[in-house]
């Protein structure tokens, strides 16, 4: 199993790791005691406010890309301007990793675009100022609980509506997270919800709706913030990213005003 790290990871972890991350992450280590592993490749959502130009190289796996300035020696970094991502790599397999690059869910639920359509057996939800659609079978879980420290969702094939009046006393920093992100829904609205992470991914309109992604992390769901008009603070919707991200596309471009 390779290693997912938010930041370069010091000492042995085999042939290699994966830097998962926003693009401040700083892939250059400066500290010679730090052990680096001989393999090293890097994902990093960039929003489209931040695509920056650079050389067009031609395409991996049909995809568009820009040859950009790499971080450092030894390193190569193409800009996949379609996908929001800055892709590099370093070390003796960094053209066979590079080599694999291809649409991850989160592109195809972000991709530009006509909007699906809706089928017509889904059930229709609405809360938190808010309407979207889930599949028919996917049970609907009622909750008072936001839990701030890590976005999961535990439950598969649910729609977890969360009246959040009630706050969770303990630290975040020592929270467990790396949970396994399933088939479903988290919807929170109330006092206590608020963002497991910043809303920095761009915004979009949904149906009149603005709605502002966080950037999830290794495993996690996707995050969105939507502001309702007459509401103090956005109603918080976490999807999970399963399957090939068509299923996730639609649900998130049903989200319409109540």
């Amino acid at each position: 199993m390779t290693r997912l790290a938010s930041r370069p990871v010091c000492g042995r972890v085999g042939y290699g790791y994966v830097v998962v991350g926003s693009a401040s992450a700083n892939l250059v280590v400066r500290n010679p005691r730090c052990k680096q592993a001989a393999n090293m490749a890097a994902i990093q959502l960039r929003p489209s406010a931040q695509i920056q130009s650079g050389r067009r190289s031609g395409r991996i796996n049909g995809i568009p890309v820009l040859s950009v300035r790499p971080p450092g020696h030894g390193f190569v970094s193409y800009l996949a301007p379609t996908l929001h991502v800055l892709v590099t790599a370093r070390g003796p397999l960094a053209s066979r990793v590079l080599g694999t690059l291809t649409r991850s869910r989160l592109s195809v639920v972000l991709e530009a675009g006509s909007r699906p359509s809706v089928p017509h057996n889904w059930r229709w939800h609405d809360f938190g100022g808010i309407r979207f659609a889930t599949p028919t079978q996917w049970r609907t879980i009622n909750s008072r609980v936001w839990y701030p420290c890590w976005a999961a969702i535990t439950s598969t094939e649910a729609v977890e509506l969360v009246n959040a009046t009630l706050a969770v006393a303990f630290s975040c920093s020592s929270a467990g997270g790396g949970m396994r992100a399933s088939h479903g829904v988290v919807v929170g609205a109330g006092r206590y919800v608020s963002l497991h992470g910043p809303a920095g991914y761009g915004c979009r309109s949904l149906h009149g709706l603005r709605a502002c992604f966080a950037m999830p992390g290794p495993g996690g769901p996707l995050e969105l913030a939507v502001y309702v008009p007459g509401r103090h603070k956005p109603t918080v919707v976490d999807v999970g990213l399963e399957g090939n991200g068509a299923e996730a596309r639609m649900i998130v471009e049903s989200i319409r005003p109540r």
